[in-house]
């Protein structure tokens, strides 16, 4: 069962928080895309201080505030080494790359650390293109980005 962002988050594993709703029909009776969710997930080996999270959805302008105010929620609630799993994210843009840089400026600045893990294709020649991986590590699995 998900909390919706309105309600207090902590860092609970395996707790859903769905950030965006339901699809919508658009006028032309098309439907908008499925729902952002930001989710925690346990993970064998996930040390104090760590956290392995989910991310699932279109990370643009309309789900760039809900992913950084989950994020912030996260690093509050003690997470000072986020692990972005971002296997079930397919487009990304700019505004989604902006969060990420914040983000890692933010825990870096705590003595922290960002890494995605899992990305598609698409998402890593975005984060290559601006020159974001060189700030944002971006790794083949989570266990890799854990153990870094």
């Amino acid at each position: 069962m998900g909390r919706h962002n309105s309600q207090p988050y902590g860092l609970f594993w395996g707790m859903e928080v769905i950030v965006s709703g339901v699809p919508t029909s658009s006028g032309d009776g098309s439907l908008e895309p499925a729902p952002f969710t930001v989710r925690t997930v346990p993970w064998t080996g996930a040390g104090p201080g760590q956290a392995v999270v989910s991310v699932a959805g279109d990370v643009d302008m309309h789900s760039e505030s809900q992913l950084r105010d989950e994020l912030i929620r996260l690093t509050e609630a003690s997470a000072r080494q986020l692990v972005l799993d971002f296997s079930g994210v397919e487009f990304m843009a700019s505004a989604g790359v902006h969060v990420l840089l914040e983000m890692s400026a933010r825990l870096e600045a705590a003595g922290g650390s960002l890494a995605l893990a899992c990305v598609h294709p698409m998402v890593a020649r975005v984060m290559s293109l601006t020159g974001a991986d060189e700030l944002v590590p971006v790794l083949p699995t989570v266990a890799e980005a854990l153990a870094r």
